[in-house]
């Protein structure tokens, strides 16, 4: 069971949502209970994680993370044109030479 929650407030029980981790990775967690301002969350078998809810956040859609590996693709290639000059072959061949082609 997963539970809408849009970032704001606490999560309700059965929240399927992210926690940050140390080395800043976002990781999947269940909302198991919520008093006061805590919220607790199943990350797996042998694990789980009280929080007060600062490093959670809702789960990603895939359109959401597809949005996003877009713009850092062109970030990358914006920062390979940067180099080159603004001459449409140049600039298609420093994108071919960096592996962006189908």
């Amino acid at each position: 069971m997963n539970i809408d929650w849009n970032g704001e407030g606490h999560p309700s029980v059965g929240t399927i949502c992210e926690f940050e981790v140390e080395t800043g990775e976002w990781r999947k967690c269940e909302v198991i209970a919520v008093k006061e301002d805590y919220v607790v969350c199943w990350i797996h078998v042998n694990k789980i994680l009280a929080t007060s809810g600062v490093s959670l956040r809702p789960v990603k859609t895939p359109e959401q993370i597809a949005e996003e590996e877009r713009e850092r693709g062109i970030e990358e290639m914006a920062k390979i044109l940067g180099v080159v000059a603004c001459d449409d072959y140049v600039a298609a061949t420093a994108l071919y030479d960096a592996g962006y082609r189908k």
